[in-house]
């Protein structure tokens, strides 16, 4: 497993993330541009309020972008013994990434998913090292290693 490949992921993932909300938020605001030549009806301004709660949606969820990225750029993927920020856990059932939540995506051909410390499931696993196991749910987790 190669940690600086998995952690490029999660900033591809990120990146990608941050540019689709730009370009989204673009083009909504290009969309209803009103052009105050033509003849403007009511309902254009609906579109335009519309729009508005629209770009509000998108300019939240990309802060939340932005501060995954200021998150994920402080992490340290440093090897680690424990699970931890930072730490690469495989188990009998899944490969997690420790530190911002992400669909699972693929490195090497092994998927992961990334989970951030607020999930649920990461205070189950919390601390323990390779060979403990956790349950979460009605799963039972075998902790296979930890990078």
């Amino acid at each position: 497993m190669n940690k600086e490949k998995i952690k490029e992921a999660l900033f591809s993932i990120n990146n990608q993330i941050i540019n689709d909300l730009k370009e989204q938020i673009t083009s909504n605001k290009e969309q209803v541009a009103l052009d105050h030549n033509d003849t403007i009806d009511p309902e254009d301004y609906s579109h335009q309020n519309e729009s508005s709660e629209m770009d509000e949606l998108l300019l939240i969820q990309l802060e939340k972008a932005l501060a995954e990225k200021s998150k994920l750029e402080t992490i340290d993927f440093q090897l680690k013994n424990k699970i931890e920020v930072g730490a690469v856990v495989t188990t009998d059932q899944f490969a997690f990434v420790i530190g911002v939540a992400t669909t699972p995506f693929h490195v090497e051909e092994k998927q992961y998913v990334g989970i951030s410390t607020d999930a649920p499931i990461y205070s189950m696993m919390k601390d323990k090292v390779e060979g403990e196991s956790f349950h979460y749910g009605n799963n039972h987790y075998q902790i296979v290693s930890i990078n």
